[in-house]
């Protein structure tokens, strides 16, 4: 063992046994300590990630990478089967530690990123074939959040790929901003693209592996869309987004809202199902409710997708509580005593009516905790 191996071992039995309390060592952390223990690897954590750099094989600056997701219920399991098998020949890895998991399923991470539990950086093309084949045959049982940059292999959305740096490669866009870049053929700097559907930069024609077609649309979703059509995207999360569809059948627009399987972590260990799909599923049954004394938007549909929940609710073509302020008399210095007396009436009547209408809601034993102009019609 050359000096640079017995330092790295000591570094890892001092991270591992100099704690006051062994149990509170991070789970992942400690799956990784013993598992590269001996190893010729280098250990770095870097904001949520946990970078394992081979040192017998140098990182190369770009190429295709494999992500591996999960979902907050099975990580560990799954990183019990990737881990070892990824270090026996000598790849450089990183994962998601265990605060860095809840982080990454909550609702303002970008979703782009989701479902990026672990990242494997193979050295070569025979490597990746060999790798993406073992892992899609050892985590079928398992599932896991689609990865929304990758190309899927396998059909619980566990094993996917993607074109992109292993190392920072720095370019500058036209502001003079700095963004991640890949070399392209040309040896000329070019955009990293981790935009949702972007797998591949255009100069790559071929795939490192040939995928068979994945039949994901599940019968609730077939049905959705044979009675729905999606003409706009209003807002997203990661918890998911809010759309403006079409019903085919009568020609009336509707609100879709999308609860993304897997994703909350943690705050809805005590829910049914436990993600962000329980809080969907409990505004529908509010709704169906509410929905008769006229004080909110009436549900109109519900399906339970293999990736997520969608609630239909009708479209109310009103303006929003916050866009009432722009007619205040103030910002317009000829406004007369007259325009200022019909402003503060429509005011008044408008919270006279939001008055009545918690009211209402409170009656029902239930507390309203979004309560802002964004959300009032």
């Amino acid at each position: 063992m050359d000096i640079l191996d017995i330092n790295l071992f000591k570094k890892y039995e001092l991270m591992r046994y100099n704690l006051k309390n062994f149990k509170e060592l991070d789970p992942i952390e400690s799956i990784l300590i013993d598992q590269i223990k001996f190893k010729n690897y280098y250990f770095k954590k870097k904001g949520i990630f946990i970078n394992c750099i081979s040192l017998n094989n140098p990182l190369k600056y770009q190429g295709w990478k494999i992500h591996v997701s999960a979902s907050d219920d099975n990580y560990l399991n799954v990183l019990l089967i990737v881990i070892p098998y990824i270090i026996s020949l000598g790849i450089s890895f990183k994962v998601v530690d265990e605060v860095g998991k809840n982080i990454m399923l909550s609702k303002n991470f970008p979703r782009e990123q989701t479902g990026k539990f672990i990242t494997i950086y193979p050295q070569n093309i025979i490597q990746f074939r060999t790798i993406t084949y073992f892992l899609n045959k050892k985590l079928r049982k398992y599932t896991g959040i689609p990865v929304l940059t990758d190309k899927r292999i396998s059909k619980n959305n566990e094993v996917s790929f993607r074109y992109g740096a292993f190392k920072r490669i720095l370019g500058y866009d036209n502001e003079g901003d700095p963004i991640y870049s890949i070399i392209n053929k040309e040896g000329i700097k070019e955009c990293d693209d981790r935009v949702i559907g972007h797998y591949k930069p255009d100069w790559l024609t071929k795939d490192p592996i040939k995928v068979s077609t994945i039949s994901t649309v599940d019968n609730q979703t077939k049905s959705m869309l044979k009675k729905y059509h999606f003409v706009d995207a209003l807002q997203f999360s990661n918890f998911g987004g809010v759309y403006e569809a079409i019903n085919k059948e009568n020609n009336k627009r509707v609100v879709i809202k999308e609860a993304r399987k897997y994703i909350g972590g943690t705050a809805f260990k005590k829910m049914v199902p436990e993600d962000v799909r329980a809080i969907r599923r409990r505004e529908y049954k509010v709704l169906l409710d509410l929905s008769k004394r006229k004080v909110v938007p009436a549900p109109i549909d519900y399906f339970e997708t293999k990736d997520g929940d969608y609630l239909v609710e009708e479209y109310i073509n009103w303006n929003l509580l916050k866009h009432i302020r722009l007619e205040n008399p103030i910002y317009y210095p000829n406004a007369s005593e007259k325009e200022y007396l019909t402003y503060l009436q429509k005011i008044a009547k408008i919270f006279w009516n939001l008055y009545k209408t918690i009211n209402i809601i409170n009656t029902k034993g239930l507390i309203i905790n979004d309560l802002t102009p964004n959300n009032i019609l």
